[in-house]
């Protein structure tokens, strides 16, 4: 005979009863080891249904997930999505899911970190483990993304490693156990916090289901924290069993596999090089969905300075007022991506008299460095010579941009081979290709203060076209065989009769026109 116990959330029957077991020892599987709530169902809400009952989801579900079954959600359970639950809030420690350790049982680990203020339930420590070593300093692991550039304080701590899966049943009182059993709390190293505290971290290293059926590495990171005289041990003297605390860093994974895993298809990207030039509501949003999906290398050209009316279409709000574009992307390329290369280029182009080499030259040594080329200036002008610049070099040109009225916009892939800006204006004219809805010219407005006349629109709309343009951008940088002529790609975005605005894309080739004299690449 089982006991159990039954708990209806307020919202029920639109969600699911909990169930949980009152008698140790709990099976291994399908519950939880620190309550005993039991996985009658998967996670997923859609899985429980408002006309069901208790009672059918124990005649259906209990014994399966007592005696365990292979009709079970594709999921391993791994032991940290426990362990996390205690961790201190704001703490975390960085490790990489492809480390192997051999048959090494203890060793070092070198860290970086950093300490934030204090929140309410203690310290605050974000770290990442640069480097694994054996008893004897061989390195059998090392992270494999760049680390995040905040976490600037080093130190060496150890670990020891155990045999079994350890998740927890009692929470923090298990894992005093395990520092005790193991002797790790006699080595446990000093790490610097604010001057009225101290702080002693180690790591655990067990067994764990990372996957559905795939057994790896878990990473336990006690602290030891509390006043500086918890940690000062007089000969003959012991501190107070009172005077320091046990907390836990939270696991998290960030080698290269597990920060990708979730875009295997877009891998390629890491090892290219991408300029973009304009770094505006469209410009700006390109650059982090780029970063976002770990390009290696980003060159960035803009000379435009954020302010506060633009803010209200542009990726920064109020930190960024004053600040360049440039020097603001970067900044949060720096801290957020740290495993793509920002290289800004600060420059007006067609405007610029600057000292040293020519326009003509820099824009050809900064194409010539990339893959591709993304203009989101909304100039013709600038596509015009950029697309000149891109022929000769046998660089393809990603031109992005919204009607003065947002009602449309394009997005043309210019390859050296096929159409180009003025082989697209004549193709309009000659209606070969359907302009984009709203007027091309005119339609704009100063505002107060302002040197420009500008457009109205919102970001939601503009980012219909940002999001193209990486698509784009990405099938171009990632398919080997992509044609050779240009391609129009037109969004039309004016509400329908239901009085939805539903974005709508037209494709149309766009070949060399007859009448445009450019040439195609030699």
């Amino acid at each position: 005979m089982l006991n159990l116990r039954a708990v209806y959330p307020e919202s029920f029957p639109f969600f699911r009863p909990s169930v949980h077991l009152l008698d140790r020892p709990f099976p291994t599987r399908h519950c939880r080891q620190t309550d005993g709530l039991l996985c009658l169902l998967g996670r997923n809400t859609g899985q429980w249904q408002p006309n069901l009952s208790l009672r059918q989801l124990l005649a259906e579900q209990l014994e399966l997930a007592l005696t365990g079954t292979p009709d079970e959600d594709p999921q391993g359970e791994p032991a940290e999505m426990w362990w996390n639950g205690y961790g201190l809030p704001g703490s975390y420690v960085l490790v990489d899911s492809d480390w192997r350790l051999g048959s090494a049982r203890s060793g070092t680990l070198t860290i970086a970190y950093r300490v934030l203020p204090e929140g309410p339930t203690g310290p605050r420590v974000q770290a990442v483990v640069l480097a694994v070593m054996d008893d004897g300093g061989h390195i059998l692991g090392e992270l494999s993304s760049p680390p995040p550039p905040s976490l600037d304080r080093r130190a060496d701590i150890p670990w020891v490693r155990i045999d079994d899966e350890f998740v927890p049943t009692a929470g923090l009182e298990d894992l005093s156990r395990q520092i005790a059993g193991t002797g790790l709390g006699k080595l446990m190293a000093r790490i610097e916090l604010k001057q009225s505290q101290r702080a002693r971290l180690g790591a655990i290293v067990h067994v764990s289901e990372l996957q559905q059926g795939a057994l790896g590495l878990g990473w336990l990171f006690p602290m030891e924290f509390g006043p500086p005289e918890a940690f000062r041990l007089h000969p003959g003297r012991k501190a107070k069993s009172t005077s320091s605390q046990l907390g836990l860093l939270r696991t998290f994974r960030a080698g290269t596999g597990d920060i990708g895993f979730r875009i295997p298809a877009l891998q390629g990207l890491r090892g290219k090089r991408v300029a973009v030039i304009g770094l505006g509501a469209i410009g700006a949003p390109i650059v982090l969905s780029l970063a976002r999906n770990r390009c290696g290398e980003l060159h960035m050209l803009d000379f435009d300075v954020v302010e506060p009316g633009t803010d209200v279409r542009w990726v920064r709000g109020a930190s960024a007022w004053g600040v360049d574009k440039l020097e603001a992307l970067m900044e949060t390329l720096a801290a957020d991506y740290p495993a793509t290369r920002g290289v800004p280029h600060k420059r007006n182009i067609g405007s610029d008299c600057l000292p040293g080499e020519s326009e003509a030259v820099a824009m050809e040594r900064l194409v010539a460095e990339c893959d591709l080329v993304i203009d989101a200036t909304a100039s013709y002008g600038v596509a015009v010579f950029l697309a000149d610049v891109c022929r000769r070099l046998g660089v393809s040109l990603v031109t992005a941009y919204a009607t003065p009225s947002v009602e449309g916009g394009v997005v043309a892939i210019l390859r050296p081979e096929g159409g180009c800006p003025t082989c697209l204006e004549h193709s309009w004219h000659g209606e070969q290709i359907v302009r984009p809805p709203g007027p091309s010219e005119g339609g704009l407005t100063q505002p107060p203060g302002c040197a420009e006349p500008t457009f109205f629109g919102a970001d939601f709309d503009l980012q219909e076209i940002s999001m193209q343009a990486v698509r784009a951008a990405v099938r171009e940088l990632l398919s080997p065989g992509a044609p050779t002529q240009s391609d129009v790609l037109t969004l039309d975005l004016r509400s329908g009769s239901s009085g939805y605005a539903l974005p709508t894309w037209r494709h149309d080739p766009l070949p060399h026109h007859s009448a445009c004299s450019c040439r195609p690449a030699n």
